[in-house]
């Protein structure tokens, strides 16, 4: 089973958080991890498991379920992907929080009340431990939040085979959340939406929100930022785009990648030369980056 730690943030820590989620690190002064065998819970974390953030919360100094329904003003979901590990690189402005932890940023949710009584007693007891982890064995909190969107279609469920497959399941749920998200916000509740590649207006089940910079290369701002999306058709755009077979030029317009195959290069030469329906300044540099990245262009 997949390990769950909470930490509390507290308030003048906001900016730390930004930093933290921008840059998908979180990290502790010495100190706080030496006390009373705080270590051993973020030592015990491994690759998959999971940091909750919390920041915002109410009161701490009250008798244990004290905040079984409190509101917290933020919660920020990370998976493990690098275990606690020492760095004294500068990343965050008031101090060097040297034991640090690698994640990739998952969820970012305000206004929470979501979460289970278990993971609630967690964040406070963080809370009054200046902020170290407070380990839970279960997931039942994460499931509890990521399923917090009723607008989505997806419905989680925790029934999986093994820890391997608790973790993957949980990580599914929190992508498909985000990715409903990112639809919500590029394109509303639009019927049809227009492929930024071909320029057809189609049903909207069948363009997809598309990451231009890769999903798995961007750090979660970029993630979430509506210019790193595009709607991309799966008649042949979103893949042909994904793969590099097509990419857009400094002046927005749709080029022949130099890896297409020769049985799609017919495809590919029909749409060159038109105008990408998604380029614009602010999507630029996250076209550079699939031009030279992706695509193989310099």
């Amino acid at each position: 089973m997949p390990q769950t730690a909470y930490v509390y943030v507290p308030l003048p820590s906001r900016g730390n958080l930004e930093i933290g989620i921008q840059d998908g690190l979180w990290g502790w002064k010495k100190p706080t991890l030496d006390r009373s065998g705080n270590r051993g819970v973020v030592a015990s974390l491994q690759a998959g498991d999971f940091l909750l953030l919390g920041y915002g919360g109410p009161n701490s100094r009250v008798a244990p379920g004290g905040w079984q329904h409190a509101r917290i003003k933020r919660v920020v979901v990370g998976q493990v992907i690098r275990p606690l590990y020492t760095s004294t690189s500068v990343v965050w402005p008031d101090d060097a929080y040297p034991e640090r932890i690698g994640l990739e940023i998952l969820g970012d949710y305000p206004d929470v009340s979501g979460l289970s009584p278990d993971g609630m007693e967690a964040l406070r007891l963080s809370a009054n431990k200046q902020g170290a982890a407070v380990k839970d064995l279960g997931t039942e909190a994460l499931f509890a939040l990521a399923a917090t969107d009723p607008r989505d279609d997806d419905t989680p469920t925790s029934e999986a085979d093994g820890a391997e497959a608790e973790t993957d399941a949980l990580r599914s749920v929190f992508v498909r959340r985000e990715q409903a998200r990112l639809r919500r916000l590029k394109f509303g509740g639009a019927e049809e939406i227009k492929c930024a590649i071909c320029r057809r207006t189609l049903p909207a089940r069948i363009v997809h929100a598309a990451h231009i910079k890769r999903r798995a290369a961007a750090g979660y701002t970029e993630r979430m930022d509506p210019a790193n999306i595009m709607g991309a058709c799966t008649l042949g755009c979103d893949s042909l785009f994904e793969f590099g077979f097509i990419y857009v030029d400094r002046d927005g317009l749709i080029r022949v990648g130099p890896t297409v195959p020769r049985s799609l290069a017919a495809v590919a030469s029909d749409l060159a030369g038109e105008l990408c329906g998604a380029f614009c300044a602010a999507s630029a540099d996250y076209f550079e980056y699939h031009r030279a990245e992706i695509a193989n262009v310099g």
